[in-house]
Protein backbone atom coordinates (compact mmCIF):
# COMPACT_ATOMS: atom_id res chain seq x y z
CA UNK A 1 0.00 0.00 0.00
CA UNK A 2 1.50 3.48 -1.15
CA UNK A 3 0.30 6.00 1.49
CA UNK A 4 0.67 9.73 0.75
CA UNK A 5 -0.29 12.26 3.21
CA UNK A 6 1.14 15.61 2.31
CA UNK A 7 -0.53 18.81 0.75
CA UNK A 8 -0.18 18.77 -2.80
CA UNK A 9 0.59 20.72 -5.08
CA UNK A 10 -1.51 20.87 -8.65
CA UNK A 11 0.42 18.14 -11.03
CA UNK A 12 2.75 16.61 -8.29
CA UNK A 13 4.16 13.56 -9.76
CA UNK A 14 4.81 11.20 -6.69
CA UNK A 15 5.98 8.28 -8.50
CA UNK A 16 8.01 7.02 -12.13
CA UNK A 17 9.32 4.50 -13.84
CA UNK A 18 9.48 3.39 -17.02
CA UNK A 19 6.04 1.54 -17.35
CA UNK A 20 4.22 3.76 -14.54
CA UNK A 21 3.47 7.44 -13.84
CA UNK A 22 1.47 8.47 -10.65
CA UNK A 23 0.49 11.98 -10.33
CA UNK A 24 -1.73 13.61 -7.78
CA UNK A 25 -3.34 17.30 -8.02
CA UNK A 26 -4.90 19.48 -5.61
CA UNK A 27 -6.62 22.79 -6.83
CA UNK A 28 -8.68 25.33 -4.69
CA UNK A 29 -9.95 28.85 -6.41
CA UNK A 30 -12.31 30.47 -4.58
CA UNK A 31 -14.01 33.90 -6.77
CA UNK A 32 -16.76 34.51 -8.72
CA UNK A 33 -16.68 35.41 -12.71
CA UNK A 34 -19.22 37.71 -13.76
CA UNK A 35 -19.65 38.15 -17.59
CA UNK A 36 -21.31 41.30 -19.30
CA UNK A 37 -19.47 42.20 -22.73
CA UNK A 38 -16.54 40.59 -20.97
CA UNK A 39 -16.29 38.81 -18.33
CA UNK A 40 -14.48 39.09 -14.61
CA UNK A 41 -12.96 37.33 -11.91
CA UNK A 42 -13.75 38.74 -8.59
CA UNK A 43 -12.00 37.08 -5.53
CA UNK A 44 -14.37 36.24 -2.81
CA UNK A 45 -13.80 36.49 1.49
CA UNK A 46 -16.57 34.65 2.45
CA UNK A 47 -15.18 31.08 0.86
CA UNK A 48 -18.51 31.68 -1.45
CA UNK A 49 -17.40 30.37 -5.02
CA UNK A 50 -14.80 28.24 -3.69
CA UNK A 51 -14.11 25.38 -6.07
CA UNK A 52 -11.91 22.24 -4.84
CA UNK A 53 -10.64 19.54 -7.30
CA UNK A 54 -8.50 16.99 -6.21
CA UNK A 55 -7.20 13.82 -8.59
CA UNK A 56 -4.60 10.74 -9.13
CA UNK A 57 -3.86 10.01 -12.22
CA UNK A 58 -2.07 6.53 -13.24
CA UNK A 59 -0.69 6.57 -16.65
CA UNK A 60 0.57 2.80 -17.72
CA UNK A 61 3.70 3.02 -20.62
CA UNK A 62 3.74 -0.49 -22.14
CA UNK A 63 3.46 -2.18 -18.88
CA UNK A 64 3.62 -5.72 -18.50
CA UNK A 65 0.40 -7.52 -17.25
CA UNK A 66 0.30 -11.14 -17.61
CA UNK A 67 1.66 -12.05 -20.72
CA UNK A 68 0.14 -8.64 -22.34
CA UNK A 69 1.72 -4.89 -22.71
CA UNK A 70 -0.95 -2.42 -21.70
CA UNK A 71 -0.64 1.19 -22.24
CA UNK A 72 -3.81 3.81 -20.82
CA UNK A 73 -4.24 5.91 -18.21
CA UNK A 74 -6.77 5.76 -15.00
CA UNK A 75 -8.09 9.13 -13.79
CA UNK A 76 -9.78 9.75 -10.19
CA UNK A 77 -11.11 13.03 -9.32
CA UNK A 78 -13.18 14.77 -6.77
CA UNK A 79 -14.63 17.94 -7.26
CA UNK A 80 -17.01 20.36 -5.19
CA UNK A 81 -18.42 23.82 -5.37
CA UNK A 82 -20.04 26.32 -3.03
Amino acid sequence: MLRYSVSVAQKTVIFRSPELTITLSRQFKSGATTCDDDCVEAPLSDGVGAIRIMAINVQLHDAVVGKSEVSGEIRRSQATAQ
